[in-house]
């Protein structure tokens, strides 16, 4: 460390975990037993007065969902990307991390030919709470942290923060239980907004939905033909829903694909 410089015992704490988590991951246990074993090692890490609470404290703050990005951010900072409401088309909205968006079954493939690109995309699912979710995603050679907040009308908001593959790694390995949602998404442009097809892969194979973000709630847009059902308030269609849905019994894909 630079002569003068303070350890943030934020990342005291990281530090510590990540190096716990490899040792105590050689050892047989369950899951449970994992996970308490390296959170009490590391508690040392994080004196009561270094931020003005308890490791306890700070895991109960991670429950209720609030700060869960910076419990884990160890040496990452803030978030550095948001997503935008359209292509092109950043709003004060989007740039405060709020996602206005409209979601639809895809009817055809008249939309295949039209694509700007493709990306194959691995969702996880690593907290569920009152007011959201957070989620990390895999894609190309890059990862992310997203916390998205509860929808209000076609509204919500929602905070993107770039991972290491080595970060993605171990919280997907530490948090994650849900199922992985797998998808291949294209971007297409359509009477100038960004729409984006998920063809959805594995048990839900032949699932493909599309959605686009908006720059206003009110914002008034043209959806082609292939755009079917408006879905956007269809809580099955979330990711979470799906994930759960395609591992649960009696799970028929054919419920999810009718458009009428």
């Amino acid at each position: 460390m630079p002569a003068g410089r303070k350890e943030d015992p934020a990342d005291a704490l990281y530090d510590a975990r990540r190096e716990d988590a490899e040792a105590v991951a050689r050892e047989p246990q369950t899951r449970q037993d994992r996970r308490i074993r390296i959170q009490g090692r590391a508690s040392a890490a994080l004196p009561r007065d270094a931020r003005g609470t308890s490791i306890a404290d700070e895991e109960e703050t991670i429950r209720s969902g609030q700060g869960l990005a910076l419990h884990f951010r160890g040496r990452h900072g803030g978030p550095s990307r948001l997503r935008t409401a359209s292509a092109g088309a950043a709003t004060d909205e989007a740039r405060l991390g709020i996602e206005i968006e409209r979601k639809f079954l895809v009817t055809s493939g008249d939309w295949r030919g039209q694509t700007l690109g493709c990306h194959h995309i691995k969702d996880y699912l690593v907290a569920r709470f009152d007011t959201g979710k957070a989620r990390i995603r895999v894609f190309d050679d890059q990862a992310t942290l997203t916390i998205k907040g509860n929808r209000t009308g076609v509204s919500r908001s929602e905070f993107h923060f770039d991972l290491s593959r080595d970060q993605a790694r171990d919280m997907i390995a530490e948090f994650s239980t849900a199922p992985i949602l797998e998808k291949r998404r294209h971007d297409i442009q359509f009477s100038g907004l960004l729409w984006q097809v998920d063809e959805y892969l594995g048990a839900l194979s032949g699932l493909v939905t599309c959605d686009v973000e908006l720059p206003h709630e009110h914002h008034d847009f043209s959806r082609p033909l292939w755009a079917g059902r408006d879905i956007t308030h269809d809580s099955r269609y979330s990711s979470a829903q799906l994930a759960r849905a395609m591992h649960a019994d009696g799970f028929v894909l054919a419920d999810f694909l009718t458009s009428g």
